[in-house]
């Protein structure tokens, strides 16, 4: 059987985000896979500074703001 791989997006990256991506990182099966912040330049910082290299940084999800979306 194959091991499931638990994929994890943080939204926002302030202090609370940082001690989520900490923990994350611990837990076996758990990847965070994507970091979003709408201020330039927070999310990859978040990303350097935890060590999360090969996750991405999302910046399209601000031009969601202007848009009517159903979920």
């Amino acid at each position: 059987m194959t091991e499931q791989v638990i994929r994890i997006g943080i939204i926002g990256s302030g202090g609370i985000a940082r001690m989520h991506a900490r923990a994350y990182k611990r837990i076996p099966g758990v990847v965070v896979a994507a970091v979003a912040d709408i201020v330039p330049g927070r999310a990859q910082a978040l990303i350097d500074e935890e060590g999360l290299a090969e996750q991405q940084h999302l910046t399209i999800h601000a031009s969601c703001w202007n848009k009517s979306c159903t979920a």
